[in-house]
C-alpha cells in the first residue's frame, strides 16, 4: 500500500479533527476544561453583578489580573480518565496545540486554556457516544463493596 500526499495537511502534522478521532480521552479531558471554562465565566459573572448591586468594590477583584480569569487550573479528574493518564494527555494536547499553558504565579502554578482549534474540534461531540478506553481508578469507587462470597456489589 502506497501513502498518498494530501496538499490540505502541513507535513505530517495530523488535522486536530484526526487526531481527537484516535484519541477519544482527548476529547475528554477538552471537553473537561470547556466546561471548567463555562463554570469559571459563571462565576465570574455572578462576582462582577455581587459589588454592582451592593454598590461596593471588592480589592481582590482590583488584585487579580483579567488574564488570570481566562485561564484554568490543570484538572485533576475526568470522568472516564485514570488520574495517571492526565499528564501524558495534556502533554500531549500541548504538543499538537490542542492546549495552551503558562505559568501564572507562585502559588497558582500552572494554568491552562483551549485553542481556538480544540473549542472547534470538540464543539458538537457527544461524549455518550465515545468509547471508553480506561476504566476509572478503583481507587475512586469508594460507594461500592464486593461481596467476595457472591461477586456482587453493595452499596456502602
Amino acid at each position: 500500500m502506497r501513502a498518498s500526499y494530501r496538499p490540505d495537511t502541513k507535513g505530517m502534522i495530523s488535522e486536530p479533527t484526526e487526531l481527537l478521532a484516535d484519541n477519544p480521552d482527548w476529547i475528554r479531558v477538552l471537553a473537561a476544561y470547556v466546561e471548567a471554562e463555562q463554570q469559571l465565566a459563571e462565576t465570574i459573572e455572578q462576582q462582577q453583578q455581587q459589588p454592582a448591586a451592593s454598590g461596593e468594590a471588592d480589592d481582590d477583584d482590583e488584585q487579580e489580573s483579567p488574564r488570570s480569569k481566562k485561564w484554568l487550573p490543570r484538572l485533576r479528574e475526568v470522568e472516564h480518565i485514570a488520574p495517571s493518564q492526565l499528564p501524558a494527555i495534556h502533554g500531549k494536547l500541548i504538543a499538537h496545540g490542542l492546549l495552551k499553558f503558562d505559568l501564572q504565579g507562585r502559588n497558582d502554578g500552572v494554568v491552562y486554556r483551549l485553542t481556538p482549534q480544540s473549542r472547534a474540534a470538540v464543539g458538537g461531540v457527544n461524549l455518550a457516544d465515545l468509547p471508553i478506553s480506561q476504566p476509572p481508578d478503583v481507587e475512586a469507587d469508594t460507594d461500592q463493596t464486593v461481596d467476595e462470597g457472591s461477586g456482587t456489589a453493595d452499596a456502602a
